[in-house]
């Protein structure tokens, strides 16, 4: 379900699979936190180094002490660490590889959803890398998670009249915006599959959001660090 690797003592590289996250109430910093000392009980105090999206899987840090925390952190606001993602997108992506520079704002004083920013909303710069892995369908007999069946029955056998085209796509965020893939790819209308804020229409039959964090180059003082997790959308795209 949920991996983790200890490196040099310095970091717990956790990674976080999206059914143990999302649908074992494993939503909040204090849990995972606790759950990884279960694994290394040696350790009384583990600091976020690097969060995710609630509706993203894959790999983010803890340290092992507050310096290396702090070295860490520094290396992420000067954009030293290299952020690779893998993403399921509606349609067909045109062109094979693309350079998405567009703000991102928030839509709202609330916060929950970002945009494009424009002249009133100009929001922060935000750059991301998309090259395309995959074009096909989606398969229409994806799992579904427990919790979704057992809100609406009627989803367990759901099958789609029509095969979904869909895009599996490599994203490399260049800037670290709030939710900025998600509006990234949803401005150019090919939204992450089963992104309940920004795919419009939404897949109904999707078991999540396809968007995991796939790759991580870290380069720590020392001990350069790359790290791959499996692509759990691999499968899924047919």
């Amino acid at each position: 379900m949920a991996i983790a690797v200890s490196l040099q003592q310095v970091f717990i590289f956790w990674e976080n699979h999206y059914f143990y996250k999302h649908f074992s109430k494993l939503t909040s910093n204090s849990k995972v936190e606790s759950t990884l000392i279960l694994h290394y009980p040696q350790y009384k105090k583990l600091y976020l180094v690097h969060q995710l999206d609630f509706v993203t899987s894959g790999i983010h840090i803890w340290a092992l002490s507050k310096r290396s925390a702090s070295k860490a952190g520094k290396l992420f606001l000067l954009r030293k660490v290299r952020k690779t993602y893998v993403a399921v997108l509606r349609g067909w992506v045109s062109n094979d590889w693309m350079l998405i520079s567009k703000n991102i704002a928030k839509e709202d004083e609330s916060g929950r959803r970002m945009c494009v920013g424009d002249r009133d909303n100009p929001g922060k710069a935000a750059v991301t890398e998309l090259t395309v892995l995959r074009r096909g369908y989606l398969d229409p007999e994806l799992p579904s998670p427990p919790t979704r069946i057992e809100e609406d029955p009627s989803i367990a056998n759901y099958v789609p009249k029509d095969p979904l085209p869909v895009t599996m796509v490599q994203l490399q965020p260049i800037t670290g915006r709030t939710h900025q893939l998600r509006v990234h790819t949803a401005s150019i209308s090919h939204p992450i599959i089963g992104d309940y804020l920004y795919e419009t229409p939404y897949t109904e039959y999707a078991p999540r959001t396809m968007l995991h964090a796939w790759k991580l180059w870290f380069p720590y003082p020392g001990n350069e660090m790359q790290l791959e997790t499996n692509n759990p959308f691999a499968d899924w795209v047919i």
